[in-house]
């Protein structure tokens, strides 16, 4: 309600919603999409990538288990 974050975890799930969001914003015109949609993947490769080149993490601490949505989107 006050704008703070309620939940810092970087989440696979919610970063390939954004990249899914921002694939449209770049689709009508959006002119910054495409830097944000970069920007995202780029966070992904270096926090959330698996080391064993196998997918991404599904928070950068490793915990919980690895769902197909993240990967799907």
């Amino acid at each position: 309600v006050d704008g703070t974050v309620a939940d810092a975890a970087e989440d696979a799930y919610d970063h390939s919603c954004v990249l899914l969001a921002l694939a449209h914003a770049h689709m009508v015109g959006n002119p910054d999409a495409l830097r944000l949609g970069e920007e995202t993947f780029s966070f992904l490769d270096t926090h959330l990538e698996d080391s064993r080149m196998t997918g991404f993490l599904e928070t950068s601490s490793g915990d919980g288990e690895r769902r197909s949505n993240p990967h799907m989107h």
